[in-house]
């Protein structure tokens, strides 16, 4: 109990947070020494605080050569990343995947349902996420004092500090819905909840090709067209939540008219739906000769189906891809000159198009922006594949955990936990 009686105040709580968030930062670990230096705290605090992580499984340290101390043999502090899992749900507006992660965001098991429907409501969908995870921890036997949280992405614009979805334009019956206050309720542990291409941009800072980026975006393409913003570092929701919502930026010369009711949308012209919709005018105008087979065979024609008939060479199919990497070349230009990133992460079903709709986007922006904003910009597609959301929402756990009002409440629930378990 002592342990725990130490940080019943805000200082010593925020002083072991200070310390263990620049222990998680430290990939190849760091010695006692150099977080003295790091955090102007005495050598006597740091040992106490450094014995308490240890203790509770939160950091493991390491002997390693010190490269600062004449090679001579040191204790490194690193995260443990086996202190403890996270549940990590990936909604999209057709797809649900659910995981469990170790602390690093690595994924131990995963289940995804490939065909749902958002619009079937907030609770419905959420038993779903519910009952896979609880499957999957019991899978892997894992004990309730060692879940440590849970992190969820939504296909919405949302507030984050409350994880509700603020008037989304498909997800109708979730606007104003606690996902938040419903997740906590059901694992009896902290929550967080972000917009679905934010969790994933966080992925590609932490475990992807931009982990050597401060400023980069994430675009996801799919049903929906988003847009991931790291800045210095962080990710960027903007003042309300909802920075990066490319998919209902106009494209110029359009008058389509878009679900969210405005004119010229970039989803309403480069969404799955919209390139569902021309595969299917190209069938049954036998424009392309792929799909019009699948179409009399009675087939249901899809983004895959177009993917297949542009891997067979399908003319038309191909064309059609590349004016949809245009369209989305036209937006992303724009961002390219406002934000002026080292680097654009393409993820998404669409992305999967490979360099067929990356090179027109990239011929775009390279028409279109200034040289300088160009001159060492990198495109190029996600590699962390399906499994990305899920990453990122065990990762923003992480990094909300560690904040000091959060890392007291888990740093006691395992202390205690342990305590109990070791019948103490």
């Amino acid at each position: 109990m002592e342990r725990l009686e130490a940080y019943s105040n805000i200082a010593a709580v925020s002083t072991v947070a200070k310390i263990c968030n620049i222990i998680v930062r430290s990939d190849e670990g760091i010695t006692r020494a150099e977080l003295a230096r790091f955090t102007g705290f005495s050598k006597s605090t740091i040992t106490q605080h450094v014995d308490t992580l240890l203790s509770s499984g939160f950091i493991t340290q390491i002997s390693l050569p010190d490269k600062s101390n004449g090679g001579r043999t040191s204790q490194y502090l690193k995260l443990n990343k086996d202190c403890g899992v996270v549940v990590a749900i990936d909604l999209g507006i057709t797809s649900l995947h659910v995981g469990i992660c170790n602390i690093m965001g690595e994924p131990l098991a995963v289940k995804c349902i490939e065909n749902i429907n958002v619009n079937e409501g907030p609770e419905a969908i959420l038993q779903k996420a519910v009952s896979m995870a609880n499957d999957l921890l019991e899978e892997l036997n894992v004990p309730k004092r060692r879940l440590l949280g849970v992190g969820m992405g939504v296909p919405a614009p949302l507030e984050f500090s409350t994880g509700r979805p603020v008037s989304p334009p498909v997800m109708l019956s979730w606007d104003g819905y606690s996902v938040k206050e419903y997740l906590e309720k059901a694992f009896g542990v902290r929550a967080y909840v972000d917009n679905d291409v934010n969790i994933m941009a966080i992925a590609e800072l932490w475990r992807g090709d931009a982990r050597d980026d401060l400023n980069f975006l994430f675009i996801k393409l799919g049903t929906g067209i988003g847009c991931g913003i790291i800045s210095n570092g962080n990710i960027y929701r903007g003042s309300n939540g909802c920075a990066g919502d490319i998919g209902h930026m106009k494209v110029d010369g359009f008058t389509h008219t878009c679900y969210c009711g405005n004119i010229g949308c970039l989803e309403k012209l480069a969404g799955a739906a919209a390139i569902q919709e021309r595969a299917y005018e190209l069938a049954r105008n036998k424009e392309s000769p792929y799909l019009e087979k699948l179409l009399s065979q009675g087939e249901e024609i899809t983004c895959k189906s177009v993917n297949a008939a542009v891997t067979s060479g399908d003319i038309s199919c191909i064309e059609l891809i590349r004016t949809v990497g245009g369209y989305i070349g036209d937006v992303v230009s724009n961002l390219v000159t406002f934000f002026n990133p080292s680097k654009i992460v393409f993820g998404g079903g669409i992305s999967n198009f490979g360099d067929v709709i990356i090179n027109p986007i990239r011929k775009k922006i390279y028409g279109s922006c200034g040289s300088l904003a160009t001159k060492d910009l990198q495109i190029q597609r996600s590699r962390l594949g399906e499994n990305c959301g899920v990453i990122g929402a065990a990762i923003l756990v992480r990094e909300e955990l560690f904040h000091p009002k959060e890392f007291t409440k888990v740093l006691s629930s395992v202390l205690e936990g342990d305590t109990a378990a070791n019948g103490k």
